[in-house]
């Protein structure tokens, strides 16, 4: 099994065995990735007419903050 979710959810949630790496031989995380036919202009003025921030994304799933971040403009 391949889980390309960074956090073996989907294994873990399958009941795939499991480990987890000690913390000092873990990797670093990042949420970049890359797209290819996007009309970058539109997306952009689409992010300006509606400038989302960082309490949107808990429409989607659940984000737990202690309130600080959630104004935040987080495309």
């Amino acid at each position: 099994m391949i889980d390309a979710t960074g956090d073996a959810d989907i294994a873990y949630r399958a009941g795939a065995p499991c480990r987890k790496t000690p913390v000092p031989e873990m990797m670093g995380v990042t949420v970049m990735f890359s797209c290819s036919g996007v009309d970058k202009q539109r997306f952009l003025e689409y992010v300006r007419a509606n400038p989302p921030s960082y309490k949107d994304w808990g429409k989607n799933w659940q984000v737990e903050t202690i309130g600080k971040e959630d104004d935040l403009f987080s495309p």
